[in-house]
């Protein structure tokens, strides 16, 4: 893959490629709670639909603002 330096970020060296796989993910499940000026608390209630990679990282930002998480797919092994 050819890409500008600008848009590359050094993983950590004790990272595993496995480890630095999921930046992108979490990034994603990150700006779905808190971009675009969002803000969520403990007086919120969150409600993640598809429970996937990035619904899991959506769900954990939420919870980690305390906020009340209700996880919604079909899939029902998730």
């Amino acid at each position: 893959m050819v890409i500008e330096e600008q848009y590359v970020h050094r993983i950590p060296d004790e990272w595993t490629f496995e480890d630095g796989g999921w930046v992108e993910t979490f990034s994603i499940g990150y700006f779905g709670i808190w971009g675009n000026g969002g803000f969520i608390d403990a007086t919120d209630t969150a409600i993640v639909s598809g429970i996937g990679p990035v619904g899991i990282s959506a769900l954990m930002v939420a919870k980690t603002a305390n906020a009340k998480v209700i996880a919604i797919d079909p899939v029902k092994t998730r």
